[in-house]
């Protein structure tokens, strides 16, 4: 009768064991499913601050395309230190999206200075009249759902109307 008492407490030992093993198990699951679900909301933060930087983009450029005086006025304006550090100060406009996009903030741009491109026909200096295309950089800050997830895009416009004009002097 002693031996079958000792394999008692064996089993339950062993049962015990075996149940702190699979506590261990689950609770490490567990966190790694906690992990992918704030990788999964992160990245749709970024994905959601993406769109709303290209919503951003397509506003400067349909504002610069919508009156002279607009483009008189980029024309006139300081171009960004560091565009890709820019803190959203000193914005031309923003575009207003659905509340129910579940932005931070509108997302905002910002137009600088043309930057003139020759023709490729006027890269002889002997010419008389230099042409030039005149584009301008425009620049775009967009947040997520979270102030955290900034996302900064800049292009280069060249307008419908802007044509071909003198190249400025070098």
């Amino acid at each position: 009768m002693m031996s079958l008492h000792r394999e008692a407490g064996v089993v339950m030992i062993t049962a015990l064991l075996f149940l702190f093993v699979m506590t261990l198990l689950g609770v490490a699951a567990m966190q790694s499913s906690l992990l992918q679900e704030r990788m999964a909301g992160h990245l749709r933060d970024s994905h959601m601050a993406f769109q709303a930087a290209e919503s951003a983009l397509r506003g400067g450029e349909a504002w610069l395309d919508s009156s002279a005086t607009n483009r008189a006025t980029a024309e006139g304006n300081l171009p960004l230190a560091t565009p890709a550090a820019w803190d959203g100060s000193g914005a031309m406009g923003s575009v207003a999206l659905n509340p129910e996009a579940g932005l931070f903030a509108d997302p905002q741009f910002h137009l600088g200075p043309p930057q003139f491109v020759r023709s490729p026909e006027s890269m002889d200096l002997n010419q008389a009249q230099l042409l030039c295309q005149r584009l301008y950089p425009v620049t775009a800050r967009a947040s997520g759902g979270t102030a955290t997830s900034v996302v900064i895009l800049r292009s280069t416009y060249d307008p419908p109307m802007g044509g071909w004009v003198s190249c400025p002097n070098p």
